[in-house]
């Protein structure tokens, strides 16, 4: 489909369109009548759609979209870092291949520069999934689930490995100027009411950005999610799938671990359960036969308990437009805990 026709609002996603758009996955489908369920903007535009199918085989009565934001600033922060093109790149060409759960596709397009962009997907409520959040009985076995899912995805798609369909639509990391307005937003904002490893860190990252960035990038890479906060996690028959793939890139594996552990997770929930969910990753990695050595992987999420404090700090400075004030103090509370445990800013201090 031209990417010059992609609708750019819900009200352009008519039935005809719509029948267009699944003819690849369900030629016989055809869309009499659409209506929408609910629809929010944030950080992306999202909604529910209801459809009336007819024919022999057709899509779920109720679809997921994303489609670029109404709000002009998230809209400058979706085309500067490429977050709308990532995801529906990932949708269109990967998706299908990876070896853990993510929503099914229906279609996915965007234009060259991620101004644009339309994803059609499962409507994971309407599959009966759940939804995880830091207060869930089962969180434990959640992240278990997630160790071995992303030791499995990780091993899969390392550079040393034969190559995966659709991966060379995959981008580097996100580098741009907006992560270091967020972080130096949240200096300004909240610095004197947080603990010294806040600042300390954050000025490192914004003093020596360049090199900073650097130190992040050094290992192998993979396919990450890139941003595997709670938040964009599911349940389904006890294992956890992944769902929002807008930061998804080419990085080390341990980044997509250390976010989820340093800046998702419970402080002492993570201090009582961190050895075990880190062994959890590097047996999967090795029964997937991408074998990793421990300390090097000790290493490795010292130093990403950086990212983890980087996407909160960054959250925590967008407000609304990310996340709740309220989720984006809990999560910074959480990564600076992390990286005073594992000495983080002592890290970055001594390779800098």
């Amino acid at each position: 489909m031209d990417v010059n026709s992609l609708p750019t609002s819900l009200e352009e996603i008519t039935p005809e369109w719509l029948t267009g758009a699944v003819a690849d996955r369900f030629p016989d489908a055809r869309a009499r009548t659409t209506s929408v369920v609910d629809a929010h903007s944030g950080t992306t535009g999202r909604a529910r759609l209801r459809v009336d199918w007819e024919g022999a085989q057709t899509p779920a009565e109720t679809l997921f979209l994303k489609l670029p934001p109404t709000d002009e600033t998230s809209r400058l922060m979706v085309l500067a870092t490429g977050m709308g093109r990532r995801e529906a790149r990932f949708y269109a060409h990967v998706a299908d291949h990876v070896p853990v759960r993510v929503p099914r596709p229906l279609f996915a397009d965007a234009s060259e520069d991620g101004a644009q962009y339309l994803m059609v997907l499962e409507d994971l409520e309407a599959a009966g999934c759940t939804f995880p959040d830091s207060a869930d009985s089962n969180l434990l076995a959640h992240s278990r689930s997630m160790m071995h899912s992303l030791g499995r995805l990780h091993a899969a798609y390392r550079e040393t490995s034969t190559p995966r369909p659709g991966f060379d639509f995959i981008e580097g990391p996100m580098q741009s100027e907006w992560g270091k307005i967020l972080v130096q937003t949240a200096l300004e904002k909240y610095e004197t009411e947080m603990p010294n490893e806040f600042g300390a860190l954050g000025r490192l990252y914004l003093d020596a950005n360049e090199q900073f960035l650097a130190l992040l990038e050094e290992g192998t890479k993979t396919l990450l999610h890139g941003d595997t906060h709670l938040g964009n996690l599911f349940v389904e028959n006890d294992e956890i799938g992944y769902l929002d793939w807008a930061c998804t890139c080419r990085s080390v594996g341990m980044r997509d671990v250390a976010y989820f552990c340093c800046a998702s997770l419970p402080t002492q929930f993570r201090l009582d359960h961190e050895s075990e969910l880190l062994a959890i990753y590097r047996d999967s990695m090795e029964d997937a036969g991408a074998p990793v050595d421990a300390e090097e992987v000790r290493e490795h999420y010292r130093r990403y308990a950086a990212y983890g404090w980087i996407a909160a700090t960054a959250t925590l400075a967008a407000g609304d437009r990310m996340q709740s004030i309220e989720v984006g103090r809990r999560a910074t509370a959480q990564a600076n805990a992390a990286i005073r445990d594992l000495g983080t800013v002592e890290y970055f201090r001594e390779r800098l």
